[in-house]
């Protein structure tokens, strides 16, 4: 379970490539994810990729994680 205070919505979406389907985990986040922007925090981001790395890892049927600034 994904419980990090700044993945504010999250679900699974199918990518699918020359090498087949795969399961996304898409996470929405309130945090900045432009490095160029004065609100980035670098710590909180790694936080958060460090979070659902592992959430990754423990379910074997996630291609891949992809963070979306939420709107």
């Amino acid at each position: 379970m994904i419980s990090h205070p700044n993945a504010k919505a999250i679900w699974v979406e199918v990518e699918v490539d020359t090498s087949g389907p795969k399961n996304v985990l898409m996470v929405a986040t309130d945090l900045e994810l432009d490095q160029a922007e004065p609100d980035y925090d670098a710590a909180k981001i790694r936080a958060l990729i460090v979070d659902l790395d592992h959430h990754r890892k423990a379910n074997p049927y996630l291609g891949a994680v992809r963070i979306v600034r939420k709107w």
